[in-house]
């Protein structure tokens, strides 16, 4: 998704550069910042929430890598959209 939002990797992890992770002040797409991408299920499901409550009409997608997803914080919030029915 870096380079979705047009930065440059060629500074990636360097001093100054690229940080490995969103990170709020690198981008406008940072909406929130974590050191794993294991997270990005479970933030993605309290922005939905809160675009529900605030009756917007948008899609949240969410990025996660192949062994992020084996990570037990990816599995409670996959717990805990298949009990949230509301979401879209």
């Amino acid at each position: 998704y870096k380079l979705l939002s047009g930065r440059d990797l060629s500074s990636l992890r360097k001093e100054n550069g690229v940080d490995g992770f969103q990170k709020r002040d690198e981008s406008l797409f940072d909406c929130f910042e974590a050191g794993h991408s294991s997270t990005s299920i479970g933030a993605g499901m309290g922005m939905a929430y809160t675009r529900d409550l605030n009756n917007d009409d948008y899609r949240i997608v969410c990025v996660i890598g192949d062994a992020s997803i084996s990570n037990g914080v990816s599995f409670e919030a996959l717990n805990n959209l298949n009990v949230s029915n509301k979401l879209n």
